[in-house]
C-alpha cells in the first residue's frame, strides 16, 4: 500500500488555515486541522505615510488639512488621533475616517487654531505604533 501525508497552509488576509491531506492510492481525504491545533498569531502594529507629510504642513487659513496613513497589524489596531495631547473626536468640519488598514484626519476651513502638532496612534495586544505632524499656517 502506497501512502502519501501533507502538512498544507495557506493564508488569506491574516488568517491562516492549516490542514492534513492523506492519499491512499485514490481518492485523497482532506483532513482540517482544529483550531486548538493553532496558537494566535499577534503582530505590532506599523503605521505608514507619504514623505511629504514628515515635512511640516503649510497650509493658507480656510483650506483643508488631510493627514492619511496606513498601518498593519494583527489583530486589526485601535486607532486614535491626538491635537497635541488631547484626543480628537470627530465633528465641526473634523472628519476621522478608520478602515481596517488606513485612517484618514481631515480638517474643513482651517484657521490659525489648528496649527499645531497632531499624532496618530495605533494599538493592539502586540503592541504599538505611533506617528507625528506638524501643521503651520502661511502668512
Amino acid at each position: 500500500m502506497t501512502a502519501f501525508v501533507a502538512f498544507c497552509t495557506f493564508s488569506v488576509q491574516f488568517l491562516i488555515f492549516a490542514f492534513f491531506i492523506l492519499c491512499i492510492h485514490s481518492p485523497c481525504v482532506f483532513t482540517p486541522l482544529s483550531r486548538r491545533d493553532f496558537s494566535v498569531i499577534s503582530v505590532a502594529p506599523k503605521i505608514d505615510y507619504d514623505a511629504k507629510y514628515k515635512q511640516p504642513v503649510a497650509l493658507n487659513a480656510g483650506a483643508t488639512l488631510t493627514l492619511p496613513v496606513t498601518m498593519s497589524g494583527v489583530p486589526t489596531p485601535k486607532v486614535t488621533w491626538y491635537f497635541g495631547d488631547k484626543e480628537l473626536k470627530a465633528g465641526n468640519g473634523m472628519t476621522i475616517e478608520t478602515k481596517d488598514n488606513s485612517s484618514k484626519l481631515t480638517i474643513k476651513n482651517t484657521s490659525a487654531a489648528n496649527a499645531g502638532a497632531y499624532r496618530v496612534k495605533a494599538e493592539n495586544a502586540a503592541g504599538s505604533d505611533e506617528a507625528s505632524f506638524n501643521v503651520t499656517m502661511k502668512g
